[in-house]
C-alpha cells in the first residue's frame, strides 16, 4: 500500500506496520496469536526498564 494512503489519517508507518506484524504474521506463519501477544506485551512493558536513564 502507499504510505500516502496512511497520512491523511494522521498515521506514520509505524502506526501501520506494528498491527500488522502483531496479528498478520502469526496467521500467516502459523504461530500461535496468544504467545505472539504475550512477548509483544513483555517487551513493551520491558522497554522503559532497559532503556532508562540513570
Amino acid at each position: 500500500m502507499s504510505r500516502f494512503l496512511w497520512r491523511p489519517l494522521g498515521m506514520s508507518d509505524q502506526h501501520v506496520s506494528v498491527p500488522m506484524a502483531t496479528f498478520l504474521l502469526p496467521i500467516l506463519m502459523h504461530f500461535n496469536s496468544t504467545t505472539t501477544l504475550f512477548f509483544t506485551t513483555l517487551s513493551t512493558a520491558l522497554l522503559p526498564l532497559i532503556n532508562k536513564k540513570e
